[in-house]
């Protein structure tokens, strides 16, 4: 599957574009910690991150919400996608909610 194909959903939303999509396609990023990490790295990878590299030694931004989940498990997913979520929003130059 071609990058062309692969990207083209994400591309037409009106956040990412081509513009952004190439923006996606040349950044790299850094996964910090454990809790999350594959899910954040899953993100990343398959928004078409150039590169994405993995530093578990490493503290991650804290995660505000995390009183919102009950469990650690569920915790360490939204954990992982809302920092995904913040790295795709900083290499496309959206405002913060």
């Amino acid at each position: 599957m071609t990058d062309s194909i692969r990207y083209d959903r994400q591309s037409r939303l009106a956040e990412v574009g081509a513009a952004g999509q190439e923006r996606l396609q040349r950044a790299t990023a850094e996964v910090r910690g454990r809790d999350g990490a594959t899910i954040e790295l899953a993100y990343l990878c398959r928004a078409g991150l150039a590169e994405v590299t993995m530093e578990p030694s490493r503290q991650p931004e804290r995660f505000e919400h995390a009183e919102w989940f009950r469990f650690d498990s569920c915790r360490n997913v939204g954990a992982g996608a809302w920092r995904a979520l913040a790295t795709i929003k900083k290499v496309l130059e959206l405002e913060p909610r």
